[in-house]
């Protein structure tokens, strides 16, 4: 399984802004199953 891993919800956000970025990284993924991750620093 892959991950794509976001150091924060920032990271997310702005790779999501970049569409292109959003998509390659998704386009990618797409051959394998993946989970996206993301971590609160101040935990649950």
């Amino acid at each position: 399984m892959q991950q794509l891993r976001k150091n924060g919800v920032d990271e997310l956000v702005q790779s999501i802004k970049d569409r292109s970025r959003s998509e390659n990284e998704l386009i990618r993924a797409s051959r394998h199953p993946f989970t996206l991750l993301v971590e609160d620093l101040e935990g649950y």
